[in-house]
């Protein structure tokens, strides 16, 4: 099993600022490409998301293809 833990743009350490779904939507396509790029990550992708991080999974959920079940934790 694989795992990777982030922080979206504005919480914590990472940049940039909240935009309720719009890019962190985004955002998370571009860490399912950069796991299988750089990790060689393969096979399904599950997201895991609470709170803020709920909404967000659901959102990328809807338009990511590669995304096929997530856990939302008080969306």
């Amino acid at each position: 099993v694989n795992s990777l833990s982030v922080d979206h743009r504005g919480f914590a350490k990472s940049e940039g600022s909240l935009s309720f779904g719009v890019h962190e939507r985004e955002d998370v396509r571009r860490w399912i490409e950069w796991a299988r790029r750089e990790k060689g990550i393969q096979g399904l992708v599950g997201i895991y998301g609470g709170s803020y991080g709920a909404g967000v999974g659901l959102q990328a959920l809807a338009v990511n293809p590669e995304v096929s079940c997530m856990v939302a934790l008080h969306p």
